[in-house]
């Protein structure tokens, strides 16, 4: 019998991380409704457009790929997900060589403690580093079926950057809120974002 208490949790010892030339080499699956190959190497796919390469999959509408660059555009109901992290939104820009880019009004989940929230724009330093402008977030669950999010706790900034190597977040100008109430506001707050205990303001996963 399996236990229904027992649960899976993620891990990076077997995540393959490639080198930025390797990256280059690594091939590129596009799949859609409708293919357009052009002469200067760009690519248009559309109608449940999809790209798939090393640990990005992108879906949307219409979807644009320059096989020379990386550069790539998505627009209309754009879903990214790459090293676990999803993103979904009207329009992304990513080049997917150098994982630099950025993603319009995204909600977005981290598959590290299940860190979740939104923002105006979110600016994708590298794979590991970003900037959600105008943002949220929390470690409180979504709701099944895309219900409306209504955290117990979050915090909100003006910018909120995560590092995922550091495994920190920081908030500028910014307010933890409690039941919609602000009980904590700092030019800059920082907070985990895994389980890890670390001095300053703590999630309630760890304590406050």
């Amino acid at each position: 019998d399996v236990d229904s208490g027992l649960t899976l949790r993620s891990g990076g010892m077997l995540q393959e991380n490639l080198s930025p030339e390797l990256r280059r080499q690594v091939p590129t699956f596009v799949y859609g409704e409708q293919i357009e190959g052009k002469n200067d190497g760009n690519t248009v796919i559309e109608g449940d457009a999809e790209l798939r390469r090393h640990d990005q999959v992108i879906r949307a509408d219409r979807i644009e790929h320059d096989q020379s660059t990386g550069d790539t555009k998505a627009i209309g109901q754009v879903r990214i997900q790459r090293n676990g992290d999803r993103f979904s939104g009207p329009r992304l820009e990513m080049n997917v060589n150098t994982d630099k880019g950025f993603f319009e009004q995204p909600e977005y989940r981290l598959l590290k403690n299940e860190g979740t929230g939104n923002a105006s724009r979110v600016d994708f330093l590298d794979k590991d580093h970003m900037q959600v402008h105008e943002g949220t977030y929390s470690t409180c669950p979504r709701p099944p079926g895309g219900g409306a999010w209504k955290p117990d706790w979050l915090v909100r900034g003006k910018r909120i950057d995560l590092d995922q190597v550091e495994d920190v977040g920081y908030a500028y100008s910014g307010v933890l809120e409690f039941k919609d109430v602000p009980i904590l506001a700092a030019p800059i707050l920082s907070f985990p974002i895994s389980d890890a205990r670390k001095s300053g303001l703590l999630v309630p996963t760890a304590g406050i």
